[in-house]
């Protein structure tokens, strides 16, 4: 309970200029498949201007408790400068799941062909998020903390890092929350430029 204190008691005095939120519905086949939905919505300065979105559909295939397999479509839709720019984004992963004790990390890599008017590039996606304990409180609530790193296939060089540190509420019946905080960094010009995000994905 004393991790949890100590988490949002950072996530509070943590700056963020951007609000993200995401609901997610899935639908297991069998034991090893299922197919996912998601919509993505993402705004500066807390709604009062929304410049992205995105709806996901893709299939999950587990080789065992351990290992899964994903294939899936993005569409993109995010406001520029030049105005909203299009991008259809088919994308492939594969995870790892371990857990030790009140311990347990996930591995995701990700491979993504990203195609735009502007032309085609493929890009690697690579995250570690680590779950502390099995559910505190009734609410059975998980902080957590996660790590991914974006690599430019195309110029050869990571261009984003993404830091995430929020929780997991698992015990309510109908859906499943995940609030975090995120801090985004981005290479622009030689440049890191920093944005804070407060989220929440809803499961279903």
């Amino acid at each position: 309970m004393n991790i949890i204190i100590i988490l949002i008691t950072i996530i509070c005095n943590l700056s963020a200029s951007q609000f993200w939120h995401a609901e997610k519905v899935s639908h297991s086949f069998s034991d090893k498949l299922s197919i996912s939905f998601e919509d993505d919505f993402r705004s500066e300065g807390f709604g009062k201007n929304n410049y992205y979105f995105h709806g996901d559909i893709g299939l999950k295939y587990s080789l065992n408790s351990s290992i899964s397999l994903y294939a899936n479509f993005r569409e993109i839709f995010e406001e520029k400068s030049s105005g909203w720019i299009q991008e259809h984004r088919p994308h492939g992963s594969v995870t790892i799941k371990f857990k030790r004790g009140l311990i347990s990390a996930t591995g995701r890599s990700r491979l993504e062909y990203r195609i735009k008017d502007s032309g085609s590039s493929f890009r690697n996606r690579n995250m570690v998020s680590v779950n502390l304990g099995n559910g505190w409180t009734s609410l059975k609530i998980i902080p957590y903390l996660a790590d991914e790193m974006f690599y430019d296939l195309s110029n050869n060089g990571m261009n984003r890092n993404r830091f995430y540190i929020g929780c997991k509420i698992k015990n309510l019946t109908r859906f499943k929350p995940t609030i975090y905080f995120m801090q985004q960094r981005n290479l622009k010009n030689n440049k890191w430029d920093t944005i804070g995000v407060l989220g929440i994905k809803i499961s279903f």
